[in-house]
């Protein structure tokens, strides 16, 4: 059964539609502006209630503070982030198969020096960019 806060929703902001008129705002400014506050306070909320609901002991009823609006606040913000990939993606891209394949010939040739140091220098490069390849993201 649903409490009664959940029952009814909650107003979570008023904005002055007289102030926004009187900074220049226009029409459709203002109707923007307000869908996005309002938008963004509901975001804030529902969040703010399921951080809350996470942290929550068993068998007591869910209690947001400062910590869980932060959370939410920045769930919001990084959910606009852009990932941006490195540049040297495509060259451990390639580099991890040529890497794969130089340490390949290199054990095959392993009695000889010069495969023994292919075979210990490819394997090098492919570790390097095995573990360039986990700092990823």
């Amino acid at each position: 059964m649903p409490d009664s806060q959940d029952a009814v929703k909650p107003q979570l902001v008023n904005i002055s539609m007289d102030e926004l008129h009187s900074k220049k705002f226009t029409s459709a400014g203002r109707e923007q502006f307000v869908r996005a506050v309002t938008e963004y306070a509901e975001y804030l909320f529902e969040g703010s209630k399921a951080a809350a609901f996470k942290d929550r002991v068993q068998g007591l009823e869910a209690e947001p503070d400062n910590i869980h609006v932060r959370q939410a606040s920045s769930d919001f913000v990084e959910s606009f982030r852009q990932r941006v990939r490195p540049k040297w993606v495509p060259f451990c891209t390639v580099g991890e198969p040529l890497s794969v394949a130089g340490f390949g010939i290199g054990i095959n040739f392993i009695e000889t020096t010069w495969g023994l140091a292919m075979f210990a220098s490819f394997l090098s490069c492919y570790l390097f960019f095995l573990a360039i390849r986990g700092t990823r993201e």
